[in-house]
């Protein structure tokens, strides 16, 4: 994935995860885990384990 194509997937990820508590709609710790997983996989090489994802102000 090119550096346009992360910018864009980070763009649609960001207010998904900001707005899963908000909405309820994930119930479990599980479905969390589960969805960061399949962002990590989505990610692949641009992805580094145990960084945290900032949003830029």
């Amino acid at each position: 994935m090119d550096e346009e194509g992360l910018t864009r997937l980070m763009k649609e990820l960001l207010p998904l995860l900001q707005n899963i508590s908000e909405e309820g709609e994930v119930k479990s710790e599980d479905e969390i885990a589960g969805r960061v997983e399949a962002i990590k996989r989505e990610l692949g090489a641009w992805f580094i384990d145990g960084y945290q994802i900032y949003q830029a102000s």
